[in-house]
């Protein structure tokens, strides 16, 4: 929360030392389906994707201090001065806040149903889940609000990918959709957000895993690193902006792929459509649904910004795709091939 009283988002891991990438969640509004104490707040973007961002760097204009011109990744972008941060949410606390409640509302209740039949069923202790979201800043609606939880560790998050695909198909307590119809629903929303087909919507369907409901209340998990496995190196890297361009690779390792950004080291590139290139061995991506979708040894297809990237240190160079960029303009994609 910052001195305005405007709530971000932290976007990745790596950040200046006198600021925080970021982007704006919520605002203070005259009407707001969320309040904190009796001050209404509008969600400012309804999802998180790069052109979502892009437009709340408008409202955002107003407020200059906020949007921060990106010399390392060549990109204007949110990110909030240190000196404006106000109060900093700790997601890997408020699990504990929460069950040391002497009064719990309904949903801070399911809160710990959900993490601790997680923990029995997983193997996960309690102390590696988060909660984030409204929760987190206390300004949720038991009536409408969901539990976004977060779990740390790459290891601890495959365990909990593990236990909810098992329990999508056996629980009763948990399941991925409540219908067909849902399904449906979700299939004709991406195709209209992501701008891919309807076959291409259902694979990566196939391959989604961290959302679904308990109990009847929706839930999401989104994995984090842990903090012995977070090292800032904002500032090493210079980006350049080469062109979009279309390829076909094989995935080499896909570990980092559960985190946002999503990062993916591949191999056998192909080049589709675009600028010839060298040395291009990742993917990166800032839209959340390709998190983890393909493993190693799988063939994708994919469409995004093409930079090369300057180590300043050791000087050398390598191309990556990034996907989840303003250049793209939301048709930027990655999808298996070998299906």
């Amino acid at each position: 929360m910052t001195k305005d009283n405007f709530f971000f988002c932290i976007v990745g891991y790596d950040h200046p030392s006198d600021r925080i990438i970021s982007y704006l969640k919520y605002a203070p509004d005259t009407v707001g389906k969320w309040k904190m104490d009796e001050q209404p707040l509008k969600r400012m973007i309804p999802f998180y994707s790069a052109i979502s961002v892009q437009k709340s760097l408008k409202f955002l204009e107003n407020y200059p201090d906020y949007i921060f011109n990106d010399k390392f990744n060549n990109v204007k972008i949110s990110a909030v001065p240190l000196t404006y941060v106000k109060k900093y949410y700790e997601a890997d606390k408020k699990i504990e806040e929460i069950a040391n409640l002497k009064k719990r509302d309904a949903l801070q209740e399911k809160v710990i149903a959900l993490v601790d039949y997680l923990k029995d069923k997983s193997g996960v202790n309690r102390d590696k889940f988060g909660v984030t979201g409204s929760i987190l800043i206390n300004i949720h609606n038991p009536k409408f609000s969901d539990i976004d939880l977060t779990i740390y560790g790459v290891n601890n998050a495959k365990k909990i990918k593990k236990t909810l695909i098992m329990e999508y198909d056996e629980s009763k307590r948990i399941k991925q959709f409540k219908s067909n119809h849902e399904i449906e629903n979700w299939i004709k929303r991406k195709t209209e957000q992501f701008n891919f087909n309807k076959k291409i919507a259902k694979i990566i369907l196939s391959r989604q895993w961290s959302f679904g409901y308990f109990d009847d209340t929706r839930f999401s998990i989104h994995p984090i690193k842990e903090i012995k496995n977070i090292n800032n190196n904002y500032g090493n890297e210079q980006c350049k902006y080469l062109g979009l361009a279309k390829i076909r690779a094989m995935i080499k390792d896909s570990n980092n792929s559960m985190f946002l950004p999503s990062k993916y080291v591949i191999e056998d590139v192909e080049i589709i459509k675009g600028k010839k290139s060298e040395n291009l061995n990742q993917i990166i991506s800032y839209e959340g649904i390709y998190s983890n979708i393909v493993e190693n040894g799988e063939k994708i297809e994919s469409y995004g910004k093409l930079e090369e990237v300057f180590d300043l240190k050791t000087k050398s160079k390598y191309q990556r795709l990034l996907i989840g960029s303003y250049e793209a303009k939301g048709n930027d994609y990655m999808i298996p091939i070998d299906f």
